[in-house]
């Protein structure tokens, strides 16, 4: 399972929770709002990564080395 499965799935149960009427609404708000961050992070980690190698790859099809 990678990082942003993981994510989802707590996020799923969270939501889950929250519709079913779990009376910790304000703890679960919390997680989800920490989970949903967790992701976001993830996600421009992954980004950031994928510039990089296609930054290398257009200046390696240009003939300049980084």
């Amino acid at each position: 399972m990678t990082a942003l499965e993981k994510c989802d799935r707590e996020i799923e149960a969270i939501e889950a929770l929250i519709r079913l009427g779990h009376t910790e609404v304000e703890g679960l708000c919390l997680a989800l709002a920490d989970w949903s961050a967790e992701r976001r992070l993830i996600r421009a980690t992954e980004d950031q990564s994928r510039n990089r190698r296609s930054l290398r790859f257009w200046k390696a099809a240009q003939g300049t080395v980084l």
